[in-house]
């Protein structure tokens, strides 16, 4: 947890390998703990989780879930559309 605060910064910090920047980042296993079948848009939720806020890849996560990576790249996108529609209204 020490960690965490002198990484806030971390989208200053592009020169930084991406290793190093996210080294203070949860485990997959952490971030899907949760994960339940039949809540696909709170699992989507997570997916954007994962990618958006801990830096991780979508082969990644898609490797972790045993899913094919565009999956996990639709899930993305969906994420993004709902959010996207709900700064509109």
């Amino acid at each position: 947890m020490r960690l965490r605060a002198p990484l806030r910064g971390k989208d200053l910090l592009k020169e930084v390998p991406r290793v190093q920047r996210y080294v203070a980042r949860p485990g997959l296993a952490e971030i899907f703990k949760d994960k339940k079948r039949g809540r696909e848009r709170r699992n989507e939720e997570m997916i954007y989780r994962a990618y958006v806020d801990h830096g991780y890849r979508m082969g990644e996560i898609a490797e972790y879930l045993g899913v094919h990576y565009t999956s996990i790249s639709r899930a993305i996108k969906r994420v993004e559309n709902l959010r996207s529609q709900r700064v509109t209204m």
